[in-house]
């Protein structure tokens, strides 16, 4: 009888410990609030001492998002998340986190779970180079700058970049869900073959956003080098970027 009674003492403890679980409220601005003014109810459960499991409703039980955490203060992303319309209550993206970057493929569905496209979030580190030092730009006289020719994209002045970048932004679900937002500020380097090298963001509200930029500049292609005397150079851009909400 001792080893039953010691195996199933053991099973009920295991069982308590991850159905622990905690309740936070938030109010439309995800400000912390009290039950009665809340717009969300945020259900913690811990599933061990590493994960938790975390699923967010609104304040009439429609599923907004669910996902796994390594820490809950400060909130750390670490595995699978799903993300839910809030009026059909359809899945409509999908994807993991890793160390609290979005991380590998995510998928985005139709209201009938297609999957209507999806964003490799791994591209930025294998299309991450080193172009080495940009010094080689700076101009000492006024014959440097007459003959200086800036980098273009595909042929057309930097705006034109700026355009490739909100035709092809897709906004985050976790960004749209925590409502963020904001101005932004990039850099990254065009090597004197054409190349996007070491992009960076100098200035972020948002962790989810700036992976998306850092996607978008990753993905670009078709640079031509700044030069002088027609000879290519490496260069160093700044590129200030403003993300919306979705309407």
């Amino acid at each position: 009888m001792k080893p039953v009674l010691i195996l199933f003492l053991i099973f009920v403890c295991g069982l308590s410990f991850g159905q622990i679980r905690t309740v936070e409220y938030f109010n439309s601005k995800w400000e912390k609030t009290k039950e009665k003014k809340a717009k969300i109810r945020r259900v913690i459960m811990m599933d061990n001492d590493t994960t938790f499991a975390l699923t967010d409703y609104t304040k009439r039980g429609k599923l907004l998002m669910k996902g796994k955490y390594r820490s809950v203060d400060p909130l750390i992303e670490n595995g699978f998340f799903e993300f839910y319309d809030r009026k059909t209550q359809l899945r409509y993206a999908s994807g993991y986190y890793t160390n609290g970057q979005m991380t590998g493929v995510w998928k985005y569905y139709t209201n009938n779970y297609y999957v209507v496209h999806e964003i490799d979030y791994d591209i930025i580190e294998r299309r991450y180079k080193e172009c080495g030092d940009v010094k080689s730009i700076l101009m000492t006289n006024e014959a440097d700058r007459k003959n200086f020719k800036n980098a273009m994209y595909q042929g057309y002045p930097f705006s034109k970049f700026e355009e490739f970048l909100y035709q092809n932004a897709t906004y985050p679900p976790m960004a749209e869900h925590l409502l963020q937002q904001g101005a932004f500020v990039a850099q990254f380097k065009i090597s004197n073959f054409g190349q996007v090298c070491e992009p960076k963001i100098v200035v972020s509200p948002s962790k989810d956003l700036s992976r998306e930029l850092l996607r978008l500049i990753s993905i670009s292609s078709g640079w031509q080098p700044a030069k002088i005397d027609d000879e290519p150079i490496q260069m160093l851009l700044t590129l200030p970027v403003v993300f919306r909400l979705p309407k």
